[in-house]
């Protein structure tokens, strides 16, 4: 019997296709502002493999994404993870039962809005850090107040 967390070469190759539609895509419709199709693509992906073949497919897009794109700022890749994770994690355990497109859909919304939160949260986080390591590398110097005549 196969254990459910094996991997075949099919599920493999299933995977690679999949990482590559979901990055191409983004690319493709980078042009148009705030439209893209990943958040359907990842509900499809998580109804129809499961949990643990769209972490696979998460994480690969992430590391993709975060390497190919964000100019060195690496400290994103773990805030698009956590946010993305919450639609596989979510779907496979709070709303496993909902299976309507109009149900898919309001989700889809609330996903939207974790993942937006997740990284309106983690960039406040890391400007305020920044600011935080500029103004502590600054050295402070005492100035007099008295006018010297």
């Amino acid at each position: 019997m196969i254990n459910k967390k094996e991997l075949t070469v099919k599920d493999i190759t299933l995977i690679s296709i999949f990482v590559v539609i979901l990055f191409l895509q983004e690319q493709i419709l980078s042009f148009i502002p705030n439209v893209s199709l990943t958040f359907f693509l990842l509900i499809l992906f998580s109804k129809k493999l499961g949990f643990y073949k769209t972490f696979l497919i998460i994480l690969c897009h992430t590391l993709l994404d975060v390497f190919l794109f964000n100019n060195g700022l690496y400290a994103y890749m773990l805030f698009m993870f956590i946010g993305l994770m919450f639609i596989p994690l979510l779907l496979n355990t709070l709303f496993e039962k909902v299976n309507s497109p109009i149900g898919l859909a309001l989700l889809s919304i609330v996903f939207s809005l974790l993942y937006s939160s997740v990284f309106s949260n983690s960039l406040i986080s890391l400007i305020a850090s920044a600011k935080l390591i500029i103004s502590s590398s600054i050295p402070l110097v005492k100035c007099n107040s008295k006018a010297t005549s």
